[in-house]
Parts: C-alpha cells; sequence; structure tokens
C-alpha cells in the first residue's frame, strides 16, 4: 500500500490507458483495469522507479495543451490530404 501513496502517478496513468485502449465502462471492465494497472505498476517498481526516487516525471500542462494543439493540427491536415487524395483520383 506504500508504493501506490508514493507512486501514485504510474497507476492512475495506466489506468486512464486502460479505459483509453478498451472504451468501455462497466463495472467488470473498471475493476479488470485496476487490477491489471496495479499488477503492471508493481512489477514495473524496479524499471521505473530506484530508491525512493521516482525516475517517472510528470508533464506539465501547458506543454501538454500545446502538444494537444499540435497533434489535432496534424491529424486535421492528415484528413485532408487524404480527400483531397480521394478527390484528385476520381
Amino acid at each position: 500500500m506504500k508504493f501506490f501513496k508514493e507512486h501514485y502517478k504510474i497507476f492512475m496513468i495506466m489506468v486512464v490507458f486502460w479505459f483509453l485502449l478498451t472504451m468501455d465502462f462497466s463495472i467488470q471492465n473498471i475493476l479488470v483495469g485496476m487490477v491489471v494497472s496495479a499488477l503492471v505498476s508493481v512489477s514495473s517498481k524496479r524499471i521505473l522507479f530506484e530508491e525512493d526516487q521516482s525516475l517517472f516525471k510528470g508533464v506539465k500542462g501547458r506543454k501538454l495543451f500545446f502538444y494537444f494543439i499540435k497533434l489535432f493540427g496534424a491529424i486535421f491536415k492528415s484528413a485532408f490530404e487524404y480527400v483531397r487524395n480521394v478527390l484528385v483520383r476520381d
């Protein structure tokens, strides 16, 4: 339990990643996702953490915001290029 109190960030990120992969919010899936995330967090303890020092650094909100803007821009650009290629080919 001490591990989760000290390093809850990686557990929460894994739970969110589980929900993004499954896109199912039933009680059974939530419980399975939390168990799998806990097992992965515990098993990766020696990889991500060393002697009370976290190797995982959080991402600041401002960088994340600009990353998502750039990501959505690239997605829309790719979608428009795809539509243009489909229309030009016909």
